[in-house]
């Protein structure tokens, strides 16, 4: 038990995607346990349970030797036979718990306790575990996983910190800098899972109301050399990639607060933005074999092949897929072909999947996606998002769909405005949208603005408008300009995206040409960033680059490229925010290092899909997180309450 007590850290290993490293590691700890006589019980906290719930299926688990898992935090039968896996948040709760099942040799739950800690546990939780005599002689095994992060896809984590924004953001907040080093704290038990020792490049703020990305970018870089000092000194496991290190980009939401409000026409970002969802899990009624409506519940992952097909295609494309893709399947299956002709709409899909019970599990995907998508496609109708998205593109884009640059919008946001068939909601999507892309609006403006909307609050709806402050949007206008019209000189734009300055001679960048929908033209901010960060050309005026630990790392960092040119304007005044300069298809010689990316305050879906498409374009790795993703109504209920006290 002493040794259990000193040997606390576990190797990890760095190959694969993030969800296979971190599924690796939790197999790895439940093989580690032996139980020859008697059988295993994996006991997990509810922040553990999130984690490894995204992984690992249950049965998965069970076929490793487990007979029973269990939550720390329920109420649970004595299993004195049985060795217990504590998978577990070292935290003091937790760790009550735990010394709670072993209050003594006879009123001890398990016979042996295995506890794995999710990131570093202190000195005084150690000191207290010590304290209990009986689970201090249980204890076979004591060690630190580092896996503070939930591994959502192949390329991407939340940090699970749904309080973060308001607690970066609001003006009344006390407890900023706990948040800083927690999110570094997370941030550390990504990089040594990843068996990386990063270089660390943040976004310069635009004010100290906004430096909160240098001190986690600067608290990352102490961790990380603490840590890869007390690992070096006493054990030769820790072995990250130094001669090839990744990359961490640091930025936060406060560089672009107007993508998570955009509609977007992709799968999974309209999924999320349309359905109710709930960590992943979608429920849905559909039809057995009798023709019974009976309801499931579905997890949206990459356990879903057809999903993770489907999820960064357009709806329509998606709609086009599903049909295809059954039809492919019925072509193949003979008996298949023999219970229904080839599917020619989503009636006819429907129908087909009801004449196939013999196909339950590989039909009930087809059937999964076709609600999903009818669903999706009904209230794209019914919420007229048509007649709403064409003002949100031409107001982030500055251009119509024709690209044909835009004087005045007012009049027609107005008139959406007006409509009594639009929700609430879209309605202030769509004010927040023509507040962010002006250079600033007067108090008389914004005034007329809400009130034509009808909105039953108007006074929430001009406090939401108002704490868009505390992101860095400019609400107040700086200088007469005639009402309405597109701003031009991107004053507004310059300190929303700093990254991007303003043309001398005004003019517009060039026309994309991979649009295929009209809806879609605009492009998220973050898509160029990354882009830069993988040509490394950003532009030293606005991002800096930790001190990194060594000589020969500072040669390499400075090799990376040259440092651009800052780019002319902001990218959502640009038709359809497409970049003169568009990626092309990388070879396969292109690639190199890891590079990891942060949003601090929520990563919005456009974003992700962005991130798997410069993966594919560059053949580089991308690992894409934030402290939590964000879908559309999720951010307005945050900048709803941002100015609040918090209880």
């Amino acid at each position: 038990a002493g040794q259990a007590f000193r040997n606390r850290r576990m190797p990890a290993p760095t190959h694969g995607s993030i969800r296979d490293i971190v599924k690796q590691r939790i197999i790895a700890v439940v093989r580690e346990v032996k139980a020859a006589d008697s059988m295993k019980v994996l006991i997990l906290d509810t922040p553990t349970l999130k984690t490894i719930s995204a992984v690992c299926r249950t049965m998965e688990i069970i076929e490793e030797g487990v007979s029973l898992l269990e939550n720390l935090e329920r109420r649970r039968q004595p299993m004195p036979g049985m060795q217990a896996i504590y998978i577990i948040h070292p935290n003091e709760d937790s760790i009550e718990k735990v010394k709670n099942d072993f209050k003594s040799a006879q009123d001890s739950m398990y016979a042996g306790a295995h506890i794995y800690l999710t990131s570093h546990i202190s000195n005084d939780l150690i000191y207290s575990m010590r304290q209990c005599n009986e689970l201090v002689q249980r204890t076979k095994s004591l060690k630190e996983l580092n896996f503070e992060f939930v591994a959502l896809e192949s390329q991407c984590y939340s940090l699970g910190l749904h309080d973060a924004f308001r607690t970066l953001y609001s003006p009344v907040t006390v407890a900023k800098n706990a948040m800083i080093h927690t999110i570094a704290d997370r941030m550390l038990t990504l990089c040594v899972t990843l068996g990386e020792f990063p270089n660390i490049t943040y976004k310069k703020a635009a004010s100290a109301e906004f430096d909160m990305v240098e001190k986690i970018a600067k608290a990352l870089q102490v961790s990380l050399s603490n840590f890869d000092k007390q690992i070096v000194e006493g054990n030769s496991w820790w072995q990250p990639k130094r001669s090839e290190p990744a990359n961490i980009l640091i930025v936060d939401r406060s560089f672009d607060a107007l993508t998570p409000l955009m509609h977007e026409y992709t799968y999974q970002a309209m999924v999320y933005d349309l359905m109710e969802m709930k960590d992943s899990k979608y429920k849905y009624t559909t039809s057995n074999a009798k023709g019974e409506d009976v309801e499931k519940v579905s997890s949206l992952d990459e356990s879903d092949a057809l999903w993770v097909q489907l999820r960064h295609m357009h709806i329509a494309d998606a709609i086009n897929f599903v049909i295809d893709e059954f039809n492919r399947f019925v072509q193949q299956n003979k008996a298949a072909n023999m219970a229904k002709g080839e599917a020619k709409s989503l009636r006819d899909l429907s129908e087909a999947i009801k004449s196939m019970p013999q196909f339950k599990d590989r039909l009930a995907k087809y059937s999964l996606h076709m609600d999903l998508t009818k669903k999706c496609m009904a209230l794209y109708e019914q919420k007229f998002l048509e007649k709403i998205s064409t003002e949100e593109q031409n107001m982030a884009t500055g251009a119509d769909a024709q690209g044909k640059a835009l004087k005045t919008v007012q009049q027609s946001v107005m008139n959406v405005l007006q409509d009594e068939h639009i929700s609430e909601k879209d309605k202030l999507r769509l004010i927040l949208i023509y507040v962010i892309s002006q250079e600033g609006l007067s108090e008389a403006d914004v005034d007329k603005l809400v009130s034509s909307a009808h909105l039953q609050n108007t006074s929430s709806a001009q406090r939401i408008v108002q704490n868009l402050k505390h992101l860095n949007v400019t609400l107040k206008q700086a200088q007469a300009k005639p009402k309405g019209m597109i701003s031009s000189g991107m004053t507004a734009a310059s300190k929303l995206f700093p990254f991007i300055k303003a043309d001398s001679d005004k003019k517009r960048p060039k026309m994309a040409t991979d649009v295929g929908y009209d809806l879609s033209r605009y492009r998220p901010p973050l898509q160029y960033i990354i882009q830069d960060a993988l040509e490394g050309k950003l532009d030293p005026n606005e991002y800096v680059t930790t001190a990194p630990t060594s000589s020969k790392s500072q040669a390499e960092t400075n090799s990376n490229g040259p440092s651009r040119n800052p780019r002319n304007k902001a990218s959502w005044a640009d038709k359809s925010a497409i970049r003169r300069d568009e990626p092309k298809e990388a070879s396969k010689s292109k690639a190199g290092p890891r590079l990891i990316v942060l949003v601090v305050g929520g990563l919005a879906y456009s974003e992700l899909r962005a991130a798997y498409e410069m993966t594919t374009k560059f053949n580089r790795e991308i690992i894409i997180g934030s402290t939590e993703m964000m879908a559309p109504e999720a951010f307005l209920d945050s900048l709803a309450v941002l100015s609040e006290p918090t209880v």
